[in-house]
């Protein structure tokens, strides 16, 4: 369990309410944020008919269409920055508990 330590503020207690106000506003964000790059992610698996792992692969390879250019772009930072969102939001969420 995190947690966090308010020091040399006159009101620690108020600076509290405020930070973890804004954790949960992050967290709310993140979902969002999440839930759209979810989205772009099936859509991507839907139109290859595979996951990342086997499009990334496949794309090294030479073996998908040079149009295939933009959407690996476009997957492969999809999924770079759902990782660090889901990351970003677990160590939040401890912040709450």
């Amino acid at each position: 369990m995190a947690k966090i330590k308010i020091t040399g503020v006159d009101e620690p207690e108020y600076v509290m309410e405020i930070l973890m106000k804004n954790i949960r506003s992050r967290l709310v964000e993140i979902e969002e944020q999440t839930n759209d790059l979810k989205g772009i992610i099936k859509s991507l698996e839907k139109k290859y008919g595979f996951g990342w792992e086997e499009f990334k692969k496949k794309f090294e390879n030479g073996e998908l269409p040079d149009e295939s250019d933009s959407d690996y772009v476009e997957w492969k930072a999809a999924t770079e920055i759902l990782q660090e969102l889901i990351n970003e939001g677990r160590v939040l969420g401890e912040l709450l508990k």
